[in-house]
């Protein structure tokens, strides 16, 4: 019964010409930060997390004071470190890139000055970057494009990606706007190497910036 209600209703709350439609408004703004990323699943458990980065730009649909719709592409590093079986001190880092188009929504819940920020949708993706790196050491010996011939054994790497992320952070107010501090986590549902159990997963620290 609430799905149906939902259904009948959304579109209601987002034609032109009803009260909340009259409200709502549309904003941009742009968000970076730092990322931990490491790879999930029975076959992935032994990997470790690589630092990376994560940036882009979004729209955002106000539905009201405390409620938001966003939606963007954004660029992020992902991947993980593997140890190599059978070896002392050498390691696998798979290097993955992906354009992320991430659909979330948010909700605003005042704090007195400040206001808590809540986040939660889904995040399909496509791979535009993929390597293979063994390192000893910490120090690079060979990289190798997942597609490459000779790494047929290994496995199929997948193009693209479904993740659910939420996040949870806190808005500030500076120079008539609000900054946004946000810790999102994120975990894929597309195999990274297509028939093994192991999928993407990080952890970021964001800053958004509206205009």
């Amino acid at each position: 019964m609430r799905a149906f209600l939902a259904a009948v209703l959304l579109p209601a709350v987002l034609l032109p010409g009803t009260p909340i439609a009259a409200q709502s408004r549309v904003g941009v703004g742009v968000e970076f930060g730092y990322t931990r990323a490491d790879l999930d699943g029975s076959d992935g458990k032994a990997s470790q997390y690589r630092s990376g980065a994560v940036g882009g730009v979004f729209l955002e649909l106000h539905l009201s004071r405390k409620i938001a719709i966003t939606f963007g592409p954004s660029l992020a590093q992902k991947g993980g470190i593997a140890p190599v079986a059978g070896t002392q001190d050498s390691d696998l880092v798979i290097d993955l890139v992906t354009i992320d188009l991430p659909l979330f929504v948010r909700a605003r819940l005042p704090l007195g000055t400040f206001a808590l920020l809540l986040e939660a949708g889904g995040v399909p993706g496509f791979r535009i970057g993929c390597n293979l790196e063994l390192q000893q050491g910490n120090v690079p010996s060979s990289r190798l494009p997942c597609n490459d011939p000779t790494l047929v054994p290994v496995g199929t790497f997948a193009p693209w990606d479904i993740a659910v992320a939420g996040g949870v952070g806190v808005g500030i107010p500076v120079a008539g706007s609000e900054v946004g501090l946000k810790l999102r986590g994120a975990r894929g549902f597309i195999p990274v190497i297509e028939s093994r159990d192991i999928y993407n997963r990080s952890f970021s620290i964001i800053l958004t910036l509206p205009f």
